[in-house]
């Protein structure tokens, strides 16, 4: 019987093995060497690139941000954007590049994400982000400077695109059209709080949610 051949992976092959793995046993893998055996690969190889199976799933998720970052930067007008449009800009970029693994993080959703440690680094990674994103914005007087208060910003961020990936992994509309609806108007909700104008889109967003719940 011939010997089988041992692949050496790269960093970004071990994460397609892993979510491969999770979508054919619907499961995570107990341990490397489950996963290194299903790869056909070696342990050895995977800590080359990982210190474990935790810090694989953090990279993934972290990765979709630096994916999201690069696409919105890679937009000519970016740069020119006012701070509302750069954040609408990545919310909707971000389900594009969540989309092409929707599969895998539906698997993930059934266990529960929000709590995960690797959606807690996604998290972190987008808090730094949307740090800049108010810094800049409180410099170029787009948004309020209010003392103590503004230091719940970054929060609002946080809440805001964790709640639209969890919509967004309900979502059965056709071409996901009401996560487009539901980004505009929670992005707009979110902006008025932190901008003069309060009531109208809060009102706008809190009409659309509650719509929603009465057709569940």
């Amino acid at each position: 019987m011939a010997k089988k051949t041992i692949k050496t992976l790269d960093a970004a092959e071990w994460q397609t093995e892993f979510k491969a793995y999770l979508l054919r046993k619907g499961k995570r893998p107990a341990n490397v060497f489950l996963l290194a055996e299903e790869a056909n690969a070696s342990e050895k190889n995977f800590y080359d690139h990982y210190n474990s199976l935790d810090a694989l799933e953090k990279s993934i998720w972290r990765g979709y941000h630096r994916q999201t970052i690069e696409k919105v930067e890679n937009n000519e007008e970016y740069a020119r954007y006012s701070i509302r449009e750069k954040y609408l800009l990545y919310a909707f970029t971000l389900l594009e590049v969540l989309k092409e693994d929707r599969s895998y993080l539906l698997v993930l959703n059934e266990h529960t994400i929000r709590s995960a440690p690797y959606f807690m680094a996604y998290l972190k990674a987008f808090e730094d982000y949307a740090k800049d994103l108010i810094q800049t914005g409180i410099g170029a007087g787009e948004l309020v400077e209010r003392p103590f208060y503004e230091r719940l910003y970054p929060g609002f961020f946080v809440l805001n695109i964790s709640m639209i990936i969890r919509y967004w992994l309900k979502d059965e509309s056709e071409q996901f059209e009401k996560s487009d609806v539901f980004i505009e108007k929670s992005v707009n909700a979110l902006f008025d709080l932190i901008t003069p104008n309060v009531a109208d889109s809060i009102t706008d967003f809190g009409k659309f949610l509650f719509q929603e719940l009465r057709k569940k």
